[in-house]
């Protein structure tokens, strides 16, 4: 698929379940380029008056409806790449699911923010590969109680407007990446700015489902390496969450993160890497137009994380700790924009 848009469909984006479980199925695989699933979950005005949000109801999974941008129970996958897609306001999880089990994952240049479960969840196959690189993403799941930049109107049940029927706010604990390993896998995130505003940002399990939606706890993910690596990120404390974001979350003890020339600022205590560490800082990263920390006060002043405004949050100012701090990765020569990385290359997905 390139240059593909999905939006403003009732149920989701792109559903891969047929509603049968899926036997294995070798070579299978989905490749994604400029694919962009957005505002899912609603309906599309017709005819288009607000072009920026064109919706004319929004649905949740507890008002009769579903809202995933790319859904895949049930699916198994030899491969997945998925290169400058975006994930957009959609009334469930941005990604494909945990009920998948993909071999290869690769996300790359690639942009979310506003969906209302978890931004990226996925499952694993045994011996998988997974690789999270040079992407901008904010997990704010509760955006959506808020009007939407260029919508009719507030899709919150709590106005009770005609077509406003959204109150599953980061459904399943929210977690910004709620993902699944197996033994013998190794899972990369480099290069990335991750803003955080609720419980956790990186959720992980050991296991895998089965048929009939069963999960399959497992406990030999030890040697699995979880490795983070000049990533930027940035956590506010949301007033309804009321905590910062807890940066790891282990969902069995066997699994174990790594991480190295991270900058960690708005982080939950005891829950991210020592500061000082593996050249990790845990300092204010000094973006440009930053929302001020720790709560800017609405959830739409975060809308300057915006990949599409010049100037927007995701750069570092000329004063930011971020510039040259991090180590130079193989394949990794320009940032989310294309912009030649220097040497050194600068923490985050982003140069000034």
């Amino acid at each position: 698929m390139t240059r593909v848009y999905s939006g403003f469909n009732a149920f989701s984006g792109w559903n891969f379940d047929d509603g049968h479980d899926t036997p294995d199925a070798p070579g299978s695989s989905i490749t994604a380029s400029y694919v962009t699933m957005e505002g899912n979950g609603c309906y599309e005005e017709y005819p288009i008056i607000h072009t920026g949000f064109p919706a004319r109801a929004c649905y949740d999974s507890v008002s009769n409806g579903f809202g995933d941008g790319w859904s895949g129970q049930d699916t198994t996958l030899d491969s997945f790449i998925c290169d400058h897609c975006a994930l957009l306001y959609n009334t469930k999880d941005g990604f494909i699911g945990p009920h998948t089990q993909i071999v290869n994952l690769q996300i790359t240049n690639s942009y979310a923010t506003g969906n209302m479960g978890s931004t990226w969840k996925w499952g694993a196959a045994l011996n998988s590969t997974v690789l999270f690189k040079n992407n901008i993403t904010v997990g704010n799941c509760i955006r959506m109680s808020e009007i939407v930049p260029g919508a009719a109107q507030n899709f919150s049940r709590a106005t009770g407007l005609g077509g406003s029927y959204l109150s599953n706010y980061c459904r399943a604990g929210g977690a910004q990446f709620a993902y699944i390993t197996r033994a013998g896998s190794k899972n990369a995130f480099i290069d990335n700015t991750i803003v955080g505003a609720s419980n956790i940002i990186f959720q992980e399990n050991c296991g895998y489902y089965g048929p009939g939606n069963t999960f399959y706890q497992e406990t030999n993910c030890d040697t699995v390496p979880n490795t983070y690596q000049n990533n930027n990120f940035v956590g506010y404390l949301e007033p309804s969450v009321g905590n910062y974001p807890a940066l790891y979350y282990a969902e069995t003890p066997s699994i174990h993160f790594t991480g190295s020339y991270n900058n960690e600022f708005g982080i939950k205590s005891g829950t991210g890497d020592a500061c000082g560490v593996n050249n990790v800082t845990c300092l204010n990263p000094q973006l440009a137009s930053q929302p001020s920390f720790p709560w800017p006060g609405t959830e739409s002043a975060l809308d300057a994380f915006n990949a599409y405004t010049s100037n927007n949050s995701f750069y570092p100012t000329a004063s930011s700790p971020l510039i040259g701090a991090a180590t130079a990765i193989s394949g990794v020569t320009t940032d989310y924009y294309g912009i030649n990385r220097p040497n050194p290359q600068s923490i985050g997905a982003v140069e000034p």
